[in-house]
């Protein structure tokens, strides 16, 4: 029936279950087109698997909002960017195709997504577990257990989640068609349907996704209206490509990066051929990236399209302005090595960077890089300004420890204790300034003795000539497991 909605509809479900997902989207993509309005209506309706009070603010939305929703809800919902494949929104098709073909009553006029086990399906997924029970008389000590009241010549229907723990249950009379939920399953259903109202462990893209560490920083731009965003992505590619024969597969990563109405503002989608076969494997890839102030989601994001595995990370950023007047630093930059290309450098990008996620191995050096705008210059237009890092303990037990400068400040005058969870380096720079007050700062220090925990780096820039102080603030954590 090739000019049939539901027929099309019923290939997507079965394409969906063959793990044929790219073939899955566009059998439902032909659905939608040739599907009535009244058979449509369902696969728009975002409400089916929304919170109860989320349902009635969706009913009450005009059209064009409810279309804005769905398609905001579905965008968000993609596990990659990379590619044009959003598995999420075709498991739910999947599924609502599946629930109106196996529930609904049209004698009754009910369709299945309004009846218990259809709701419960919608939300969640197949289930893990699917068990019948037969018919049998059932004695007043078990009505009570944990079934609920299940009565008497009755079929019970057990459903099982293994990864959200979920346990569902329903009653069936033999040669009826109304399946309930029996005793306080109702009230279990209400509670879950507000905890967590959608999951989709059953999708591959979503099951075996796996985190990218991101550590991003803002610079001012080259513009007045622009700001530079540093991007350092470290790809689990190890744990990606666990149990798989092929050495050399290929690789393809991107960073996105999207506005409030989730539009690409900038994409930047790279191809290569990795060696695999270490299962501790860690790509690191960095982007530069130029945009104005405001606010956006930056997706990083890696693909082994072979093994059908990625891995992501997802953040919302708000992109700030640096104006031309007040004292202001850019982001801290953590990494386990930074090093100027030659004598002139004069901006972050004149480093080589060896950049960190933010995890360190005890002992091991952390180097900082931050720029410092807007400083105010003397009468010989030279600039005087005092730098103080502070490093505190934030998490886990305090005890005592020591940091002590390597490099990068050669003209540091000294390391005062604050107590036994913190250490302060404070030294004085005088330097010729640059146009807009503009200076790169960099050093390198070693943690002596510092327990495994999570630390605040504040660094805290003072202008001698008008008092006014800027900080910036970064956290790392010191940890044996720290590996990139």
């Amino acid at each position: 029936a090739p000019d049939s909605g539901r027929a099309w509809a019923l290939l997507g479900l079965t394409l969906a279950r063959l793990d044929r997902w790219p073939d899955a989207q566009a059998a439902f993509d032909t659905a939608l087109i040739r599907m009535t309005p009244a058979e449509r209506q369902p696969y728009d309706d975002l409400g089916l698997i929304l919170k109860r009070l989320d349902q009635v603010k969706f009913k009450e939305m005009s059209p064009e909002q409810q279309a804005q929703l769905n398609r905001l809800y579905w965008t968000v919902s993609q596990p990659l960017f990379i590619d044009d494949i959003n598995q999420p929104r075709t498991e739910f098709y999947a599924r609502l195709t599946y629930v109106i073909h196996r529930w609904s009553d049209k004698f009754r006029h009910r369709p299945g997504y309004e009846t218990e086990t259809g709701e419960v399906y919608l939300r969640w997924g197949p289930p893990d577990l699917w068990a019948n029970i037969g018919t049998g008389t059932v004695s007043q000590s078990e009505e009570q257990g944990a079934l609920g009241n299940v009565a008497a010549g009755r079929y019970t229907i057990l459903w099982a989640y293994r990864d959200s723990e979920l346990r569902f249950a329903f009653s069936l009379t033999p040669g009826f068609g109304r399946i309930s939920f029996p005793g306080d399953f109702p009230n279990l259903y209400r509670q879950a349907q507000n905890t967590f109202p959608v999951r989709f462990d059953n999708v591959p893209a979503v099951r075996n996704l796996d985190t990218v560490l991101v550590q991003f920083a803002q610079f001012r731009g080259t513009s007045p209206n622009t700001t530079q965003l540093g991007v350092f992505s470290f790809m689990p590619i190890g744990r990606m490509a666990l149990e798989s024969a092929a050495l050399d597969l290929q690789l393809s990563t991107a960073a996105i990066l999207k506005d409030q109405l989730m539009r690409d503002v900038l994409r930047e989608r790279r191809e290569e051929t990795i060696r695999g076969g270490d299962s501790l494997q860690i790509e690191r890839r960095s982007w530069r990236m130029e945009v104005k102030p405001g606010e956006y989601l930056l997706r990083v994001e890696a693909r082994l399209p072979e093994l059908d595995r990625g891995a992501r990370s997802s953040s919302a950023l708000r992109i700030r302005k640096y104006g031309p007047d007040s004292l202001s630093l850019s982001d801290i930059i953590v990494a386990r090595r930074v090093a100027p290309r030659d004598s002139s450098f004069k901006r972050w990008t004149d480093f080589f960077i060896e950049p960190s996620s933010g995890l360190f191995a005890p002992d091991s050096p952390i180097a900082l890089l931050w720029e410092v705008y807007n400083l105010s210059p003397g009468a010989d237009s030279t600039a005087q300004y005092t730098v103080e890092v502070r490093i505190t303990v934030a998490e886990i037990e305090r005890r005592g420890f020591a940091a002590r400068i390597l490099g990068g400040i050669g003209d540091a005058i000294g390391l005062s204790a604050k107590g036994d969870d913190q250490v302060a380096l404070e030294y004085n720079r005088e330097t010729k300034t640059t146009a807009g007050g503009e200076q790169v700062e960099y050093l390198t220090v070693d943690l002596e003795n510092a327990p495994e925990a999570t630390y605040l780096i504040n660094v805290t820039v003072t202008d001698q000539y008008t008092g006014l102080a800027a900080t910036q603030q970064r956290r790392i954590r010191v940890t044996k497991a720290a590996r990139e």
